[in-house]
């Protein structure tokens, strides 16, 4: 007998299975992890099928070795096969981004013991979970209104409590928010894999979820990482765009992969953001879109009619106050602006010439002596003339947030203003009046578990 093997490599799409000579007294089915010849050494692969010795006059390597304790299910092996097939992708590839080493034996896997954060709710908001919980017990799917990772720890808690041993996946953009989420829902002692570990740690990890089941919380990584009795899958800020590997191949999305899970298990499958996307407006029915949004106020500013009025151009007059009345109130205020430097460019005011970076043709952002390209990260002095047309009459466009912190500074003298940005050391920052930041606060420092009065 011969099995088609997938090898745990990356491998060109025409390269599908290869096979090999099933030794007598081996005993060999679909979903076995084998070991096999492989030029001038010796790799892991899945069985993909069995078949009677092929006619032509072919010299087939044998099989070394099967794996004991572990075998994928038919079902499993259809979703590897799925999705290589969806990406252009051999099967071999996408199992070589799930387990780039398979370890031969390793050590058991220590389940951690984690300490956590308490979840709590305002009472405001204990009416609406109840009833989204009655709703998620009666639907198979649905996109669920979570404005944070604390509201999310508290609906994926209600939603697996009553059978914590269940196998749960939950999927997440980046480490820190499976960190976080792990460390909010420590109380149902989750594995976690948020890409730090090695791969053998990786492997013992995903075997202690599929012997002891229970929660299994990761990065996008984890949408390849299965069990043959997944109950829930929740993809958590299901709109970031981290879900999306794009960088390299396999080029995959977990949103896509969730669904195909959702698919074959079967399993109820839960996106879980604040808003979501168009495309989520087309997937999900009406009466699957559960939650409400928020209760916090929302106030849309126009900048163009506060124009006129405003004391700087980048801040309206009503913003202005807003950040007034939350200083009177002792409360911090956090303002979000992704644009670092003093400002977005520098520009010649005769000829039009935007200095591109002579490195990459990138865009420099200006600072307070220097322009930088944050694609190459070349940092260059501010020129004294313009290259093109040698006049002198250059001139910042557009507002970075250094000049945006100054200019909140001039207007709140007696407060501190912290600047937070990616690569700059955060100091006395944090204990700032206001901070003005980028999204590296958002994605990096701020904890949803921690009380703040913001």
């Amino acid at each position: 007998m011969v099995v088609e093997v997938y090898p745990i490599k990356r491998l060109p799409r025409r390269f599908e299975v290869f096979d090999y000579l099933i030794p007598e007294g081996l005993e060999i089915k679909r979903g076995n992890f084998v070991l096999v010849p492989w030029r001038n050494r010796q790799i892991w692969g899945v069985a993909a099928r069995i078949k009677e010795i092929p006619m032509r006059d072919i010299k087939l390597k044998t099989v070394a070795e099967v794996m004991d304790g572990i075998c994928l299910s038919d079902q499993e092996v259809r979703f590897y096969e799925q999705t290589a097939g969806d990406l252009v992708q051999s099967v071999g590839s996408i199992l070589h981004a799930a387990w780039p080493k398979v370890p031969k034996r390793g050590k058991e896997f220590a389940r951690r013991e984690r300490t956590g954060y308490q979840l709590t709710l305002p009472k405001s908001e204990i009416a609406n979970v109840r009833q989204v919980f009655e709703q998620m017990n009666h639907l198979n799917q649905g996109f669920v209104l979570a404005s944070d990772l604390r509201r999310t720890a508290v609906l994926i808690a209600g939603m697996i409590h009553e059978e914590p041993k269940q196998a749960n996946l939950i999927i997440c953009p980046n480490g820190r928010d499976a960190e976080l989420l792990a460390a909010g829902l420590h109380h149902l002692k989750p594995i976690l894999v948020s890409g730090q570990e090695t791969p053998i740690a990786r492997w013992q990890a995903w075997q202690a979820w599929r012997r002891q089941g229970g929660l299994f919380i990761g990065t996008r990584l984890s949408a390849l990482l299965l069990h043959p009795e997944i109950k829930n899958v929740f993809v958590i800020r299901s709109g970031q765009q981290n879900h999306k590997q794009e960088d390299r191949n396999p080029r995959y999305d977990t949103r896509r992969l969730a669904r195909l899970i959702q698919d074959g298990w079967p399993a109820k499958l839960w996106q879980m953001d604040a808003v979501p996307r168009v495309d989520d407006l087309a997937i999900f029915a009406d009466q699957e879109f559960l939650g409400k949004p928020n209760s916090t106020s929302v106030f849309m500013i126009e900048k163009q009619k506060e124009k006129t009025t405003a004391p700087h151009p980048a801040l309206g007059s009503t913003t202005i106050k807003m950040i007034e009345e939350a200083v009177l109130n002792n409360q911090k205020v956090v303002c979000v602006y992704n644009r670092k430097g003093v400002a977005r460019q520098l520009k010649c005011n005769d000829c039009a010439y935007t200095f591109p970076c002579q490195t990459c043709q990138g865009r420099h952002l200006v600072y307070e002596h220097t322009i930088k390209c944050h694609r190459c990260e070349k940092t260059e002095t501010i020129p004294l003339q313009c290259p093109r047309c040698h006049k002198k009459d250059l001139w910042h466009q557009g507002f970075g947030n250094r000049l945006l912190a100054r200019a909140i500074q001039k207007f709140f003298p007696q407060n501190s203003v912290g600047l937070i940005e990616k690569g700059e050391a955060l100091g006395a920052s944090l204990n700032a009046d206001i901070l003005v930041v980028t999204n590296y606060w958002l994605e990096n420092i701020f904890n949803p578990f921690v009380k703040t009065e913001v």
